[in-house]
């Protein structure tokens, strides 16, 4: 049975937490087709059209007729760099659900440590208007302690901002990878485009888990209430019933958008509520990455957990 995403979160180890997310969490992850041809011979595999000659080897084909490429024991690795949104809008919680930070937080952690056990490097990034923590993919214990820890700090940022953030990870990359992006996307999305096909030209696998507080997506509020942004601190009354509509609509425009960008750069898109379970949504993205890495198609793919 998929536990309690309150009852999980209320414990404060985030080892703990991890630990018992990945106990159930059944499903290997697909090696990535994206090798980085950098370390040991491993074994050879059929040449094909298009394919980097410099990995041909030209002494078997000289034997044999038949083009191979030497394959390499980095191709079977995995470097996910996780880009970890820690603004202010990421400290919310409505009523009894966890707060969206502490959530994103441990789905993380838990993939950090699961990959990372696998032999994949795992790396952290998080940021607000600008980048903040940097650390680069490896798989060592001090370095999985040190992201661990560093996910246990709270989201103190202020306002949000995908554009430098995104831009100075893309400018800092020397090797392909996989890139994570776990945010609630709550800010303009002008330059989320342009960032991430930078990310995609370099050669990089990039998938974002959306994640929101169910009051996100439907607000519940009196019929005359008064708003403080989160992020700036400006409070405002409303007119309930005619600013949720305007907000709905918003909302909805913004998601398309999202998608579309995805859907465009090939980019896997997950949105979850806090109330989802973390292993269905662990499940989902592992799932999703093998059909990226399967798929002949460029075209991303979507989905969203619920309860």
């Amino acid at each position: 049975m998929p536990i309690d995403p309150k009852s999980l979160l209320a414990i404060q180890s985030m080892e703990l937490r991890t630990r018992m997310l990945i106990d159930g969490l059944q499903l290997g992850l697909h090696r990535s087709r994206d090798h980085g041809f950098s370390v040991e011979f491993s074994e050879y595999r059929n040449y094909t059209p298009g394919d980097d000659l410099k990995h041909l080897d030209w002494k078997v084909m000289a034997r044999t007729d038949r083009p191979y490429l030497k394959r390499f024991e980095a191709e079977t690795n995995l470097r996910l760099q996780i880009i970890l949104d820690q603004s202010r809008s990421m400290s919310f919680a409505s009523g009894d659900h966890p707060l969206k930070s502490d959530y994103a937080a441990t789905l993380a952690a838990t993939l950090a440590v699961f990959l990372m056990k696998q032999g994949d490097q795992v790396g952290l990034t998080t940021f607000d208007t600008t980048l903040d923590t940097y650390l680069p993919p490896r798989n060592h214990p001090a370095h999985l302690q040190r992201l661990l820890n560093e996910l246990q700090s709270p989201a103190e940022g202020e306002g949000t901002s995908l554009d430098e953030p995104l831009l100075r990870i893309a400018q800092m990359q020397r090797r392909r990878g996989f890139f994570l992006l776990i945010s609630d996307l709550l800010a303009p999305i002008e330059q989320l485009e342009p960032r991430l096909s930078m990310l995609r030209a370099q050669g990089n696998e990039v998938a974002i888990i959306r994640v929101l507080d169910p009051t996100d997506i439907q607000p519940d509020l009196d019929d005359s209430s008064q708003l403080q942004d989160l992020e700036s601190g400006k409070v405002m009354s409303v007119h309930v019933k005619k600013e949720i509509d305007a907000y709905q609509q918003r909302y909805q425009q913004h998601e398309a958008s999202v998608q579309a960008i995805c859907d465009d750069k090939g980019i896997d898109y997950l949105t979850t509520t806090t109330d989802a379970p973390l292993e269905a949504v662990l499940r989902q993205i592992l799932i999703n990455h093998q059909k990226l890495t399967t798929a002949p198609s460029s075209k991303g793919v979507h989905s969203k957990v619920s309860l």
